[in-house]
């Protein structure tokens, strides 16, 4: 996995990973076979199997067949039901979190001492806090404010200060709900602090993976940086709190962020993270990304998959991968195109 994650990373040929991943499955296969159903285990949660490329003949998996993922194997019917969306209530669409606070107030050292970049997309300047901004995620959802308006639906949009977390507390079974912002999953976690309060802290994290995943809301800064904030609104949406969501009768959701996919894979049990967090939740289908997202591929990735979905109706498996199709165009490598998977019915 580490190896065919490097090469989508670096956007290098791999021609390693499909005999590793795919070539067994490809084998037991008819080849009248044009969809494949996947309810995955281990490491089949980590890897989008479309990415893969044939040693000789170069041609990704995805070129040919089309796999959609179960959560499990009792959704296969209604899976391929290829049923569409009933779009019988709101969609909401948050994006563009105003993550920034005032600077120029002096962070304490323990504030900072468990952050760095290679766990959350910031960056620490003369001993404060900055989230890099992400333009795309505005562009983004007013992007499909535009595709769903003059189709009758109902949109509310959630951008700057709006886009946080009390918000999302009090939501009631919107259709779609789509959050465009940073996400994270905390895989290796830094060494202990002296600090008590911090250790704690860590402990906490390295026994709940639940609490180790999430997004980022506005306000985010101000939670990195230790500041008292509410506990329904702190800027952190954590995967355990996804988990209290009102997402019963939510048809998808969509996590327009890095490593949202992401979490601690237990074999037999599943992905704890974000996606299990939202579709126990109560979410139907959860798309989601298992790498670090460029932010204008992502942009394009969800405008094209939500005039397909909403536009031409089309399935949100069938809406993903023809999405998946124009992004190629203009992006080749799978590293842009092949970041986000759907899970769920």
């Amino acid at each position: 996995y580490t190896y065919y994650l490097n090469k989508i990373n670096n956007q290098n040929s791999d021609d390693y990973s499909y005999g590793q991943f795919w070539s067994k499955i490809q084998a037991k296969l008819p080849p009248s076979i044009s969809q494949v159903y996947l309810c995955a285990d281990g490491v089949y949660h980590l890897v989008n199997l479309a990415t893969l490329a044939h040693p000789e003949t170069g041609e990704y998996v995805g070129d040919k067949l089309q796999i959609s993922l179960l959560a499990n194997a009792k959704d296969l019917q209604t899976a391929k039901s290829g049923k569409q969306l009933a779009l019988t209530n709101e969609l909401l669409l948050l994006g563009s979190p105003s993550y920034q606070v005032n600077l120029s107030e002096k962070t304490t050292a323990d504030s900072t001492t468990y952050i760095s970049r290679s766990f959350l997309p910031i960056e620490l300047t003369n001993g404060s806090i900055l989230i890099a901004s992400l333009p795309g995620t505005l562009q983004e959802v007013q992007n499909i404010e535009t595709i769903a308006r003059p189709l009758g639906l109902n949109c509310k949009v959630l951008t700057g200060d709006n886009a946080n977390e009390m918000v999302l507390n009090r939501i009631q079974n919107p259709s779609i709900l789509h959050i465009a912002t940073h996400g994270f999953f905390l895989a290796n976690l830094p060494p202990v602090n002296k600090n008590e309060q911090i250790r704690n802290q860590v402990i906490k994290l390295v026994q709940n993976p639940l609490l180790r995943s999430g997004l980022l809301l506005a306000g985010a800064e101000q939670a990195l940086r230790g500041m008292p904030l509410p506990a329904n609104n702190d800027g952190i949406l954590t995967a355990q709190e996804a988990l209290q969501l009102g997402l019963a009768q939510t048809e998808l959701v969509v996590l327009s962020a890095c490593e949202t996919g992401l979490g601690e894979v237990l074999t037999g049990e599943g992905v704890y993270g974000l996606q299990r967090a939202f579709l126990q939740a109560g979410a139907d289908a959860v798309l989601m990304s298992l790498w670090k997202v460029s932010d204008e591929a992502t942009t394009l990735l969800m405008t094209s998959f939500y005039e397909y979905l909403l536009v031409q109706r089309l399935p949100k498996s069938e809406a993903l991968f023809q999405a998946q199709q124009t992004v190629r165009q203009k992006f080749k490598e799978p590293y842009y195109w092949g970041a986000f998977v759907l899970i769920g019915h």
